[in-house]
């Protein structure tokens, strides 16, 4: 009761009564009554950081997608869509995997362009600062790699430090670190409460906004 957007996205109380899902959180599962218990403070916080947000299709992550979403439907950003007509060949495939890279690394081989950049400045930061999980949602501190067979091929250290532009001004450049400091930052823009408003009102009435509303 009371509860703000700002606390969706950075409360740290877990509330789900599925062990298994619990112990990919690193914590105990809610028998539903008194006081869920917590996340780890410096894992988690809020529901940007839930496995439900950050389950991919396949082992790898795709820290494009992640950041897209956030910014796209979480800050209602605009982002225009490429122009087919200017994209090189193979530009929306995933970069293949290579055992001495890290997926950020891989990622922003691919758009180290200008050309790319006028748009990726946008998002890949934010999903390289969420690289702290892996496609099932674990927190996780260093990359593991597969081939193609399922076989374990390298253990590489991970640099989630980004600037995601969040804020405007002087905290559009802010420094960011982590997943939880990530959370705090939306929760802190405001941007957050009001793409909450026009996605509820898109989603209750069933249609687009427009000057009237």
């Amino acid at each position: 009761t009371g509860a703000r957007v700002a606390d969706l996205l950075t409360t740290t109380d877990n509330v789900t009564t599925h062990a298994g899902l619990a112990s990919l959180y690193g914590t105990t599962a809610w028998d539903g009554t008194g006081t869920p218990p917590s996340f780890p403070t410096d894992q988690r916080a809020g529901l940007l950081t839930r496995a439900a947000f950050l389950v991919s299709g396949d082992e790898k992550t795709s820290p494009f997608h992640r950041g897209v979403v956030i910014r796209r439907d979480v800050l209602c950003d605009p982002l225009a869509p490429p122009d087919p007509a200017t994209l090189p060949p193979d530009a929306l495939a995933p970069p293949p995997v290579d055992p001495t890279l890290t997926t950020r690394q891989r990622f922003t081989r691919k758009t180290d362009s200008p050309g790319c950049m006028a748009c990726h400045r946008l998002f890949n930061d934010i999903g390289y600062v969420l690289e702290s999980y892996d496609s099932l949602g674990r927190h996780r501190r260093e990359e593991l790699v597969y081939d193609d067979s399922g076989a374990l091929v390298a253990r590489l250290p991970l640099d989630t430090t980004a600037v995601p532009r969040i804020g405007e001004g002087p905290d559009e450049e802010k420094v960011i670190s982590d997943p939880v400091a990530l959370s705090q930052e939306i929760a802190r823009s405001g941007k957050a409460e009001a793409c909450f408003a026009r996605q509820y009102f898109r989603f209750t009435a069933r249609r687009l906004e427009d000057d009237p509303d």
